[in-house]
């Protein structure tokens, strides 16, 4: 397994399947998202081809000339720990548990498959492989590779593959690191394209537009490195209307959140906050969205405001529900068990982050001037 698998967009695929239609699918999808395609058809050339690095392999239930899940068991018998996607004409649950079994990362049905799908699956093995370089934060930039996520200045931005891609490699050790051209290129060529002899710098430009220009340094002869903020910097102001409406809208670019979200931010005047502050009521903000997103109702919209009195109100309308216990499951992790998302992990965290900045967080249900519904009333101090 290679060691530079630092994010998705330097995923090479391997596609195992003679099914010519499925393969212009991908390859159209490889050619969209920069990723570097191998195609072959049978058994044979997939064991010639075994020896090459690839990074995630998406490998056919039926080939002409055996089992799929058969040659993934053999791949993992010869300690190839290359992930693998098994790909099927239809869904059996018999085939699913049979593949997962084997070893597979995932399974995908490819009569009517959206290449959105197949990206956030390309993504989700990159991240729980813990391949994505640790999130960075400080009072004017906060980058995330796993969300594909850059905030400068309480600002979001977009960067293309090629630019996460090096940002990537430059954060990986950020400011200790001096990472060499060499390096650099080696990144932009596992992508599948040519790299100009001025690749390397052309992308340092476009980062240091996006992200500062004093972000990343050139150590004369060496390469590049990432300068991380000065600890004695001051900590900017952040907007905290503004800081709502970028959290929203990071949600509702998600296609099954799409429509969920209503955002009622007009007319509220403009709540200065320190950036330290706002950083952790992202902690306090996502987890709450996320659970009201996912067990609320799916005809009840959820609103997420700003009110007068400064505080963020996140209400779904819908029955009344029983409050979260938050010591009841402070208690059961005290006894060692498993906390997830569903038995109030992310109650706990929101519940802990809001006590880092000395805010509050309050539950009511019904809602506040309702007679049904939910509510999380969340306060940020100044």
């Amino acid at each position: 397994m290679p060691s530079n698998w630092s994010s998705a967009h330097l995923t090479r695929l391997l596609l195992i399947d003679d099914d010519e239609d499925f393969y212009s699918v991908v390859r159209e999808f490889a050619m969209a998202y920069s990723h570097a395609l191998e195609w072959v058809k049978d058994l044979p050339e997939a064991r010639y081809h075994a020896v090459a690095s690839h990074e995630l392999v998406l490998l056919a239930n039926d080939l002409p000339d055996g089992n799929g899940i058969d040659y993934l068991r053999e791949m993992r018998k010869r300690s190839d720990l290359t992930p693998v996607m098994i790909v099927a004409a239809r869904h059996q649950l018999s085939d699913c548990v049979e593949g997962l079994n084997a070893g597979a990362a995932g399974y995908l049905v490819k009569p009517h498959l959206d290449p959105r799908e197949l990206s956030a699956r390309i993504h989700a093995v990159a991240r729980n492989r813990g391949q994505f370089p640790n999130s960075y934060n400080d009072s004017r930039l906060s980058i995330n590779s796993a969300e594909r996520r850059l905030v400068v200045d309480g600002r979001e931005k977009r960067l293309a593959d090629r630019e996460w891609a090096v940002l990537d490699r430059l954060i990986i050790r950020a400011g200790l690191e001096t990472v060499s051209k060499r390096k650099i290129e080696d990144v932009l060529s596992s992508l599948g394209s040519e790299v100009e002899s001025n690749a390397v710098e052309v992308y340092i430009s476009r980062l240091r537009k996006k992200i500062g220009q004093n972000r990343i340094e050139t150590v004369r002869g060496v390469g590049y490195k990432f300068v991380v903020e000065s600890p004695i910097a001051p900590d900017p102001d952040v907007d905290l209307v503004q800081f709502v409406r970028l959290n929203v809208d990071h949600f509702l670019k998600k296609p099954w959140f799409a429509g969920r979200l209503i955002l009622d931010v007009d007319g509220c005047p403009t709540l200065m906050r320190k950036s330290y502050k706002t950083q952790w009521a992202w902690l306090v903000l996502k987890p709450l969205l996320e659970n009201a997103l996912t067990h609320g109702l799916r005809d009840t919209p959820i609103t997420v405001s700003v009110r007068a009195d400064e505080t963020i109100a996140i209400v779904n309308a819908g029955p009344v529900v029983l409050l979260p216990d938050l010591e009841a499951i402070r208690g059961r992790g005290r006894r060692g068990a498993t906390l997830t998302a569903g038995s109030g992990q992310g109650l706990l965290t929101a519940k802990y982050a809001i006590k880092k900045i000395g805010g509050s967080l309050e539950f009511a249900s019904p809602a506040p001037g309702r007679e049904d519904g939910f509510a999380a009333i969340i306060r940020i101090p100044r």
